[in-house]
C-alpha cells in the first residue's frame, strides 16, 4: 500500500464525518419546523391553503381566527390599538396603562389625543405620538 492511498484512507472517513456534522448544523438552522407546522395546520384545516404564501425569500401563513360578539370586538380593537401606538404614546402606556379616560381630537390638520389617569390625577396630552404637556389636576 503505497503513502497516497494511505493518506485517502484516513482523510475520506474524517471527510465524511466533517460532512455530517455540517449538515446537522444546516438542517437545525434551517425553517423545517415551520413549513411542516404550516402544512399540518393547512391538513388540520385550521389555514385554508390560499393563506399560506411560499415564496423563494418568504414563508407567511395568515391565521384567521372568527371575532364573535361585542365583547371579542372591542379586545381586537384595544390589541390593534397597542399594537399601533409607538413614540411617547408606546412609553406611556408601558409605564402607567391603559388610561382612565382618552379623548382624540382631529382639528385643521393636526391630531390631539389627551390621555388622563384619574386615580393619578394627571392628563397627558399629545400632538401625534410626541408628548407636549402634562397637566395635573
Amino acid at each position: 500500500m503505497s503513502v497516497p492511498s494511505r493518506a485517502l484512507r484516513l482523510i475520506l472517513p474524517g471527510f465524511a464525518a466533517c460532512l455530517l456534522l455540517l449538515g446537522s448544523v444546516d438542517a437545525e438552522a434551517s425553517i423545517l419546523k415551520e413549513l411542516e407546522e404550516a402544512i399540518r395546520l393547512v391538513e388540520s384545516g385550521a389555514v385554508d391553503r390560499d393563506d399560506v404564501k411560499m415564496t423563494k425569500r418568504v414563508v407567511e401563513v395568515a391565521v384567521k381566527v372568527p371575532v364573535k360578539g361585542a365583547k371579542e370586538r372591542k379586545q381586537v380593537r384595544y390589541a390593534r390599538w397597542h399594537l399601533l401606538l409607538d413614540g411617547d404614546q408606546r412609553a406611556l402606556y408601558e409605564r402607567e396603562g391603559w388610561p382612565t379616560y382618552r379623548l382624540r381630537e382631529s382639528y385643521a390638520g393636526s391630531v390631539t389625543e389627551l390621555w388622563t389617569y384619574a386615580d393619578k390625577k394627571i392628563t397627558y396630552v399629545f400632538q401625534g405620538n410626541r408628548l407636549v404637556e402634562t397637566r395635573l389636576f
